[in-house]
């Protein structure tokens, strides 16, 4: 699935996601880690769109979700409990967030 007007999906989006914010990979790092992990041809330049695109689509939920805001607004922030789930067959960790305040993961 990919959005109107670009060329890749949402997965490719999602993976730029990861390696910016999870990893804090440079723009060419994540280029290389993309073009090694499978056969994309991708320019820099798209991949800083596409790091652009993440953080629009991530706020953009977090915008709409009144609930949310409500919570944040009264418990005055965020506490994170981190928590790693690491799956059969070395598959990588699987990471779960929670908001110690609200219980929300």
């Amino acid at each position: 699935m990919a959005l109107r007007g670009y060329t890749f999906g949402l997965d490719v989006v999602a993976r730029i996601g990861e390696l910016r914010y999870r990893d804090h990979r440079s723009i060419s790092k994540m280029r290389e880690q993309l073009q090694a992990e499978s056969p994309l041809s991708i320019s820099l330049k798209e991949v800083a769109l596409l790091c652009e695109v993440f953080l629009a689509l991530v706020t953009t939920v977090v915008q709409h979700d009144e609930e949310l805001i409500a919570q944040l607004q009264t418990s005055g922030g965020i506490i994170l409990a981190i928590d790693g789930v690491q799956p059969e067959n070395s598959h990588e960790t699987l990471y779960i967030l929670r908001d110690v305040c609200s219980g929300r993961v």
